[in-house]
């Protein structure tokens, strides 16, 4: 016998009744994407495409696809297009699945489009910003759609649209890192150390990794140097350095030693923590980000969920190197070892 598809696997759970399966299916895909598996979560929508009901076809197809293909196809054309070097194609087709998305799914000021991806995001959202409207889920990532087309306006000099495509996909999904990336680079782009060291503290709030928070550092010191603080920015990209070395951020660190026309020595503990605290920041990640890691863990570790409770465990021990979170790890997986050694 053949090993059973995703597909398959999930049909076999189902029940015929559509509002049933739309409700099992939906959950299959979140869970799914959570766990990092791309392609089960990908089975679950098309599953949910499948069987639903053809007087309702006509206009999800209206919503969902553009010539044929539908619009979560058509962005990993768009990235194919980006990867073969062919920007004129890809930057067309942005600007298409952008207008199609603008066009057919409008925040009107009582409920809004979200594309916040696991239990992490939804909670950070929800403690962040304490949303009034109801919320939608949005049908694919057009956080990331709309990223996309930001970084290749981005890339053609298009800075002003960009600013605005991208602020559209923070829209989206406000505590994904990846679209306040993409506008700092556009704010990089044309100089603008002050927005840019906005969106990088807008990011630092939401930041839940080492690299994540080793870029928001060396935006910092990108930033302050453009405004000619060229000790303060050193600190920042000493401290990126040590959350993500990176050959680029020593090359960084040589520029702006030029720039200040001397060397600066590599910053003390306290140096950081004085520096950070000019600014007002804190280095590292937030505490409210650390809680909602610590109890999502907690609570999947209720739930039986290990595989699911060990990856928020390894998100948190990789922020804070906590010894404890460390010795759970290692305990959960051992037991995750026996439960599967039992069923093979």
């Amino acid at each position: 016998m053949g090993i059973l598809s995703d597909k398959e696997i999930l049909l076999a759970k189902m029940t015929g009744d559509y509002l049933e399966d739309r409700k099992f299916l939906l959950g299959e895909s979140e869970k799914r994407a959570l766990a990092g598996d791309t392609e089960g979560a990908k089975a679950a929508m098309e599953l949910i495409m499948e069987i639903m009901p053809e007087d309702t076809k006509e206009e999800f197809n209206r919503l969902m696809y553009i010539d044929g293909v539908r619009l979560d196809i058509f962005h990993e054309q768009i990235l194919d297009m980006i990867k073969a070097g062919s920007g004129a194609i890809a930057i067309s087709m942005a600007e298409q699945l952008y207008s199609k998305i603008t066009e057919n799914f409008v925040n009107d000021g009582q409920s809004r489009f979200v594309c916040l991806r696991n239990s992490f995001e939804d909670n950070l959202y929800q403690l962040l910003f304490k949303p009034k409207e109801k919320l939608n889920r949005a049908p694919f990532d057009f956080s990331r759609m709309f990223t996309t087309y930001g970084f290749l306006l981005v890339d053609s000099g298009n800075v002003t649209k960009a600013v605005k495509v991208l602020n559209e996909a923070m829209e989206y999904n406000p505590v994904d890192c990846g679209p306040k990336f993409e506008l700092a680079e556009a704010y990089k782009f044309g100089h603008n150390a002050e927005e840019l060291l906005k969106v990088t503290r807008e990011t630092l709030d939401v930041a839940s990794s080492p690299d994540a928070l080793a870029r928001c550092y060396a935006n910092f010191g990108y930033a302050l140097t453009d405004m000619g603080k060229y000790e303060d920015a050193v600190v920042f990209y000493y401290t990126s350095f040590i959350f993500q070395p990176h050959p680029a951020i020593e090359a960084e660190i040589k520029h702006t030693a030029e720039l200040a026309g001397k060397s600066i020595d590599p910053p003390t503990k306290e140096k950081i923590t004085d520096t950070f605290a000019k600014y007002d920041l804190v280095c590292g990640a937030t505490e409210m980000t650390l809680t909602i890691l610590a109890q999502l863990a907690n609570i999947e570790i209720v739930n039986n969920n290990l595989p699911v409770a060990v990856m928020y465990l390894k998100i948190f021990y990789g922020l804070t190197k906590d010894p404890d979170a460390e010795k759970k790890i290692l305990e959960i997986e051992e037991i995750i070892k026996e439960k599967e050694a039992e069923n093979e």
